[in-house]
């Protein structure tokens, strides 16, 4: 007797109650932080690769690659800021939003992901999938950068 739940494939509401809990602890071995976000995804391929022959034979296995293949593609893909360089206009300092808008885009990521959504080193560390001194390191340039475009001296 296997440990894994038997529903058939093409009732797509019996295999999330039957496979949700155990997908997502799956994906959870290969990315805690991703997890939800994959299964999520898997269900939704799953349903929408119901509506159209042939249908899913293994949905078990089909729902296992998808996981797979959307943890390792949210893997490759760099974490970017919503916004573009135009938003600094809305600063209420607008020598400030000059001086950030000349830093490279890397700086202003580690800025904005620091002081505009209150992100840890290490939490930026691990969204731009890098060391935590490379944060430190990006993080010290740019504010050196600022104090000399704002012309501050310490």
């Amino acid at each position: 007797m296997s440990d894994h739940p038997q529903t058939r494939s093409d009732d797509p509401p019996a295999l999330s109650g039957e496979f949700h809990a155990w997908l997502l602890s799956y994906a959870r071995m290969l990315d805690v932080d991703r997890a939800e976000d994959a299964v999520q995804e898997a269900f939704a391929a799953l349903i929408s690769r119901q509506r159209r022959p042939p249908p899913v034979e293994n949905a078990r296995g089909y729902l296992v690659r998808v996981v797979q293949r959307s943890v390792a593609r949210r893997r490759r893909r760099p974490f970017r800021l919503p916004v573009g360089r135009d938003h600094y206009d809305r600063y209420p300092d607008p020598d400030l939003a000059r001086a950030i808008a000349e830093l490279p885009q890397r700086q202003q990521t580690i800025l904005a992901l620091r002081f505009g959504h209150d992100l840890t080193i290490a939490a930026i560390a691990e969204h731009l999938e890098v060391t935590e001194s490379t944060v430190r390191s990006y993080l010290a340039r740019a504010l050196d950068r600022l104090g000399d475009l704002l012309g501050e001296t310490t």
